[in-house]
């Protein structure tokens, strides 16, 4: 199962898989893996990624019980392009959501079994997060988050658009309002 992908510039994509990150030739329908960051672990497989403005590729791994057990074996990653590999995250259940901010300084990121969307400093030049803060708590609807996508303005975010699905398991679309004004 192809838990996220990234197409290439110079063709096919990168596709990230349960036992890792591949390139992915669409002629010939072959997978080369590049990196298997959790060598032997069975019980996680990729599950959400995005690709940055510099070609960097984060991805986050997840629980196959997914929010069942709770458990927090899944990790976030940045995959670099020269293919070297940098742990961002780890203790992650179910990574869902990452996305950036129109000029890209800021990331957005979601476990759903944590019910909250952090938002982290993104430095461009080197790919580092930092100053992680919540952006929106779910717990208080008692709904867990299972994607999101950002609607920007040229200079303010205006709004995540996210699915998530009530105690009661039925799915609604929810939409945060929440203006912040980004840097030129």
């Amino acid at each position: 199962m192809i838990g996220c992908m990234a197409l290439r510039e110079s063709g096919g994509a990168v596709i990230a898989l349960q036992s890792g990150f591949y390139l992915f030739d669409f002629e010939r329908g072959d997978a080369t893996l590049i990196f298997d960051p959790e060598p032997g672990e069975e019980r996680t497989r990729f599950n959400d990624g995005k690709v940055d403005r510099q070609g960097r590729f984060l991805a986050g791994s997840m629980n196959l019980n997914g929010i069942k057990d709770g458990l927090g074996l899944g990790t976030l990653y940045r995959l670099n392009t020269d293919f070297s590999l940098d742990t961002l995250r780890d203790d992650v259940v179910l990574s869902n959501g990452p996305c950036f901010s129109p000029v890209g300084g800021t990331f957005y990121f979601a476990d759903t079994a944590h019910r909250t969307i952090w938002a982290y400093d993104y430095e461009s030049d080197t790919g580092a997060l930092s100053n992680m803060r919540t952006f929106v708590d779910f717990e208080p609807l008692m709904a867990r988050l299972w994607m999101q996508t950002v609607a920007c303005g040229a200079h303010s975010l205006r709004r995540v658009r996210s699915v998530v699905s009530h105690q009661m398991g039925s799915l609604c679309g929810v939409s945060t309002y929440r203006q912040i004004i980004l840097p030129a």
